[in-house]
């Protein structure tokens, strides 16, 4: 609730917003395959996303928010390189851990702030 000042409307005005809380399943790298036991199959475990945004007016036509894309700092799977069990999966895994087919991207978490005014 805003501060009122001799009945006047609220000057400020705090909103908190979990704007998304989200479960990606497992995923399959090699989409071009049947699932099952194909040699280089590579199955990604399932992850659970957060993204929580704080945001006030302290005047009527200005807002403020600090937030955060993906707060926990999840990641997903890393995947192998190399040779592994028979399969070799090259090396550009070493340098590129994360499946580029993940749902959520692997650049961690992301912070920002933004200013809105209104005209």
């Amino acid at each position: 609730r805003g501060m009122h000042v001799h009945g006047a409307r609220p000057f400020c005005r705090a909103d908190a917003h979990l704007r998304c809380v989200e479960r990606y399943g497992a995923d399959r790298t090699n989409i071009a395959l049947a699932p099952g036991n194909v040699p280089g199959d590579i199955f990604l475990s399932p992850k659970w996303v957060t993204d929580l945004e704080f945001r006030f007016k302290p005047v009527e036509s200005v807002s403020i928010a600090f937030g955060a894309n993906n707060l926990l700092d999840t990641y997903p799977d890393r995947l192998p390189f190399g040779t592994v069990d028979g399969v070799n999966y090259g090396f550009n895994n070493s340098f590129l851990p994360y499946s580029s087919q993940s749902p959520f991207g692997f650049s961690g978490r992301f912070l920002y702030g933004r200013v809105t005014i209104d005209f």
